[in-house]
């Protein structure tokens, strides 16, 4: 049987990598190249002014999302080039991505059926578009990858060992974003049903307990006066607030439904292998078929009911319904998981229309073209976008998001007194109407549609952009935002 397997080249190791390289080298493409949401531009220029901590909590409560961005500021770039190298960098992790899920999967299955499985969902919908964003949610799913690859090594009878990288590896989490914690449920789970006796499991519960609350301490003593641990309770506070809204949607909201009903075939295969594990579990008493039920059912929950701003933080979970699906794989023939996968793949193919036309190309030529106006009109002028662009450049740094209107009047406020040279109306400064609009028709004049210049700055260049900014950075790229019909 071992000598027919290899004598398939279908089968061996390096037909099995190099279709995996090639795969991804296709996936990089569109993922280095795909647009950037409005929301990805924030944390590139916020990681390079950490003395605002005090006025920019979200560099204190996303310290190593934050510091994985900081270090491009260490190269003499301008802004373009700059996104350029933080796009790439994140696009090379969404390549180690794939492969450690890839090489999780080996441990379970064989390496074609892992190979398939990796493939369903590098062509899902979320798989393809939101693995390598540069957000802090992908950076946890990243990081909790690394934790299931590592956390096999380690000796099921070592309640020690087990306890120090479940607590390792949630620090981590939890210094990525305060929204990780979720993510540390899903990896205590599996921790805790990977030692054998129950002794262990209570010493692991009781040590994972005792690090959290030193933990905790240490962190609100860093900085002196606690500041820290407030700005983590603050996010955890929101998170909790944001179930108790009454815009709490579930799997069918209009974000969810553009991902998940586009990959139903999956979803299909993922409830019946729910049901299959759980058989197993109640035949065999297996307790890693356990943890996996906990984790899906866990996901499950979240998928079905969420806050519309957790919607891509939850998208995040979908690779991990995969990994929590290994026993069900192995039962599953290779000719299935094949034709999900050239299913996915058409399905895909369909859907690519906003890849091919909404490239990052626009993006980057209008920044480049906003940054070279400012250095040549109004050099060391101040830029107000709501987003802050363009990293290398000198933008007002406040963060316009929806549904704040405290925030949107403090901000109304900062422009009044920075008065800033020039205003570029994206989306997010439409967030700040009426009030704006009024700073605007008496303080500024149109040089352009959408850029507004200080009506004491006298200069005789305009920027005459192919699409205004209003329509080149935007939440998320679909056509009725270029003016076509829904």
């Amino acid at each position: 049987m071992r000598l027919s397997q290899n004598a398939n080249p279908f089968r061996s190791e390096k037909v099995i990598w190099a279709s995996l390289l090639l795969i991804l080298t296709i996936w990089s493409y569109f993922s280095y190249n795909n647009w950037i949401s409005d929301s990805e531009y924030w944390p590139i220029s916020l990681s390079g002014h950490w003395d605002l901590w005090r006025q920019q909590p979200a560099l204190i409560y996303k310290p190593l999302f934050h510091l994985s961005l900081s270090w491009i500021y260490l190269f003499d770039l301008d802004s373009v080039q700059h996104l350029h190298v933080a796009k790439a960098f994140y696009t090379f992790l969404g390549v180690l991505s794939f492969v450690f899920f890839f090489l999780i999967l080996r441990r379970q299955l064989k390496s074609l059926k892992a190979l398939l499985v990796t493939f369903i969902f590098l062509f899902s919908n979320l798989g393809f578009s939101q693995v390598g964003v540069i957000r802090s949610d992908f950076l946890s799913f990243f990081i909790t990858l690394l934790y299931f690859y590592w956390i096999p090594k380690v000796k099921s009878q070592s309640w020690i060992q087990v306890s120090i990288y479940t607590a390792f590896f949630s620090l981590l989490l939890i210094l990525c974003t305060p929204k990780s914690i979720f993510f540390c449920i899903l990896i205590f789970i599996y921790s805790f049903f990977k030692l054998e006796k129950g002794i262990h499991r209570f010493r692991f519960f009781l040590v994972c307990g005792w690090l959290s609350i030193i933990a905790t301490y240490l962190m609100s003593l860093w900085l002196g006066s606690g500041e820290m641990m407030n700005a983590f309770l603050s996010a955890l506070q929101f998170a909790r607030d944001s179930y108790r809204d009454p815009k709490v949607v579930g799997f069918f909201s209009e974000y969810m439904s553009r991902y998940t009903l586009h990959d139903i075939l999956i979803w299909m295969l993922f409830i019946i292998g729910f049901v299959y594990q759980l058989i197993l579990f109640k035949r065999k008493k297996q307790l890693e078929a356990l943890a996996y039920e906990v984790i899906i059912l866990f996901i499950f929950l979240f998928y079905m009911i969420h806050h519309p701003a957790t919607a891509f933080f939850v998208g995040s979970y979908f690779g991990l319904l995969f990994l929590a699906q290994c026993y069900f794989w192995r039962r599953i023939p290779e000719f299935i998981l094949l034709g999900v996968l050239v299913a996915n793949i058409a399905i895909l193919c369909w859907n690519l229309k906003p890849l091919y036309y909404y490239s990052n190309k626009i993006e980057f030529e209008t920044v480049r073209k906003i940054s070279d106006f400012v250095k040549g009109s109004i050099p060391q002028g101040k830029i107000f976008d709501g987003l802050a662009v363009g990293p290398r450049d000198s933008y007002m740094l406040h963060y316009v998001g929806p549904d704040d209107e405290s925030a949107h009047s403090q901000i109304i406020e900062a422009i009044k007194t920075e008065r800033p040279e020039l205003v570029s109306y994206s989306s997010r400064v439409a967030l700040l109407e009426p009030a704006i609009g009024e700073i605007l028709r008496e303080s500024y004049k149109p040089i352009g549609i959408g850029y507004w210049l200080r009506k004491d700055i006298q200069t005789k260049e305009y920027l005459n952009l192919a699409w205004p900014p209003f329509f080149v950075f935007v939440y998320e790229p679909y056509p009725s935002h270029l003016g076509e019909k829904k």
